[in-house]
């Protein structure tokens, strides 16, 4: 059953990855796609390359010493909203966004409130993610 829960997943994102470059290639314009799992698929990989861009910035942070402990406070939030993140097998697209800005918005005010957190940039982290997921909510409905 594994394997061809993956094989479909990799066959739709081979396709979504040939039908952007023939966009690319042509000039056209990208269609809303209208398959859901397809949309999954697309939006994850915005997801994955927004938190790779949080995982670098903290990585960055932990190995210059004037950051202190910022680099991992910025790590920690962001393997948090990763987790928030990860897609349900069973949700759809309407579901997923309602939950993930919900739960987002928590723990956005969990370190707003969070008096250890002196810097501020795991809440700037959980916000800029808020953010993104806010427009993509927008983008996608």
């Amino acid at each position: 059953m594994k394997f061809w829960s993956r094989f479909k997943r990799q066959y739709a994102l081979n396709y979504l990855i040939f039908r952007n470059g023939l966009c690319v290639i042509f000039g056209l314009k990208r269609t809303h796609l209208k398959n859901p799992f397809l949309l999954k698929i697309s939006i994850q990989e915005e997801v994955n390359a927004l938190l790779d861009g949080q995982f670098k910035d903290a990585k960055l942070k932990k190995m210059s010493p004037q950051w202190k402990d910022v680099g991992w406070q910025v790590e920690n939030a962001a393997k948090q909203s990763a987790l928030i993140m990860q897609w349900c097998d069973e949700e759809d697209l309407e579901e997923y966004f309602n939950r993930v800005l919900l739960e987002i918005a928590n723990l956005a005010e969990f370190y707003r409130k969070n008096e250890s957190e002196e810097s501020g940039y795991a809440l700037g982290t959980v916000r800029e993610i808020e953010n993104f997921f806010i427009a993509m909510a927008k983008k996608n409905r």
